[in-house]
């Protein structure tokens, strides 16, 4: 879920003394507050004694301006390290102000907000149209092509970082006010924008799976919204490793590599991905636990199954893996560089490597790259379901 941000951009108002006095004030009335994010944005020069006094509460103390240089010649400028000794944990780039009385550009923006992400504040950046783009019916492609050009050259992963402040230029200080309904179509534009740009890219640079429907973590997310009573009485959802451990008498586990096929498992700190599971709303409890890296015994095999299959007493469970690469093992693909092609249900392409290739390419390509059964290899795996169709109407018309 995502926790609402409630931020206070306090302008040329408030001496430093008025600014300690309103949180002697304030603070005692929102110290209960939950589920919220709260923020002043004070001026410069309030910015020390307010942070003290905000210091150990819940309201964050934010800058309403940042100059891009680290340091300089630059009169009356004040950079990012400044403000981090000063406390603050945001910074405003990009409102309206700034960009129509000083001039600044989208490129000036970005250059802002950098250098935030680079002193370890997060950027709150501004967009909206005027009263004039707004009946022309250009609010969409105004925000829209100023969020891509503020935006520009900002990496996925850190994109979770900024926050978008969408302020309709016409309603600031007019006596107009943009409706629930303005606000609500903007703002569902802004997150289709962000999710096109960054939530694609950043899945795959953490998971290796390209966005795609047969993906377990699209299913899920369909499952909670559409089956809800079945979503909310079930007490696991596991893949069919998990499930089948489970019922032969082994632990509930996942290999990391078939946990890696679920666009859920970070392919650089190897296990579930905390944040992914939390904004999708899944508890990692309901979820199968990794097994050991390298593979290995789960357990041993239910006396009473052993005893109706003829086997010994004594049977010992391991973890597995996603089937292609279980194939490709079997295959003899176990060097990086190898690499295998098989036709069944889909025809398959299979290559191995020793580190995760994340290229944007790939992810264009509909390629995932997910660990392999073979510890310290990845697999890069590409599908093409014609070859598995072929093959059946083959089986069906000539057979």
């Amino acid at each position: 879920m995502r926790t609402p941000i409630m931020a206070a951009n306090w302008k040329m108002h408030k001496t430093a003394a008025e600014a300690v006095a309103f949180a002697d004030d304030f603070l005692p009335r929102v110290a209960g507050a939950a589920d919220v994010e709260i923020v002043i944005a004070a001026p410069f020069t309030a910015l020390d004694r307010l942070g003290r006094a905000l210091d150990g509460s819940n309201v964050a103390l934010a800058a309403q301006n940042v100059n891009a240089a680290e340091k300089g010649a630059f009169t009356g400028e004040v950079a990012a390290a400044m403000l981090v000794e000063l406390g603050c944990r945001y910074g405003i780039v990009g409102h309206s102000e700034r960009r129509s009385l000083y001039g600044e550009s989208d490129a000036t923006v970005a250059s802002k907000a950098f250098a935030l992400f680079a002193a370890g504040i997060r950027p709150i950046l501004c967009v909206g149209e005027t009263l004039e783009e707004r009946e022309a019916g250009r609010t969409l492609d105004v925000v829209g092509g100023s969020l891509g050009a503020s935006l520009e050259g900002v990496p996925a992963e850190r994109a979770r970082e900024i926050v978008i402040a969408y302020e309709p230029v016409w309603a600031i200080g007019t006596g107009k006010t943009a409706t629930p309904e303005m606000a609500q179509e903007v703002h569902g534009f802004i997150r289709k924008q962000l999710a096109e740009r960054f939530g694609a890219e950043s899945l795959f640079n953490r998971t290796g799976m390209p966005v795609h429907t047969i993906n377990t973590l699209p299913k899920l997310i369909w499952l909670q919204r559409h089956e809800p009573e079945l979503w909310r009485t079930a007490s696991q959802f596991l893949l069919y490793e998990g499930f089948f451990l489970r019922r032969m008498g082994g632990q509930v586990t996942i290999s990391h590599c078939l946990a890696s096929r679920t666009q859920m498992y970070d392919l650089a700190t190897g296990d579930w991905v905390e944040d992914i599971l939390r904004e999708c709303g899944i508890d990692r409890e309901r979820l199968a636990h990794l097994a050991p890296a390298g593979g290995g015994m789960v357990g041993s095999l239910r006396q009473d199954l052993a005893r109706e299959l003829g086997l010994s007493q004594k049977v010992s469970l391991v973890s597995g893996g996603h089937d292609q690469a279980c194939a490709a093992c079997g295959n003899g693909v176990v060097e990086a560089g190898q690499a295998m092609v098989s036709t069944g249900t889909a025809e398959v392409v299979e290559v191995a490597m020793d580190t995760p290739a994340l290229d944007a390419k790939l992810r264009k390509g509909n390629i995932s790259v997910y660990r392999h059964v073979v510890p310290g290899l990845y697999l890069a795996m590409t599908l093409n379901h014609s070859g598995g169709l072929l093959l059946r109407w083959f089986r069906d018309t000539v057979c």
